[in-house]
């Protein structure tokens, strides 16, 4: 579901703790967490994208111009 950088961190967090009954709901709480990270980095770089596509389709009809680059 996550990407390897965010899998890593996700182990990486994990292996720190030590096993006992609090434990169990911390690694939920950490994936929770990353899974939100994750899915909000996501929805930004499409944001992103949309809004520079959007950007350039207004510039090229503005100025006349197709797609130059």
């Amino acid at each position: 579901m996550f990407d390897a950088a965010t899998e890593a961190k996700r182990i990486e967090l994990e292996d720190t703790i030590w096993l006992n009954r609090g434990c169990f709901l911390f690694k939920e709480i950490i994936r929770d967490c990353l899974k939100k990270d994750y899915v909000e980095s996501k929805m930004r770089s499409l944001r992103a994208d949309s809004l520079y596509n959007k950007g350039a389709v207004e510039y090229y009809r503005k100025y006349g111009t197709v797609g130059e680059f």
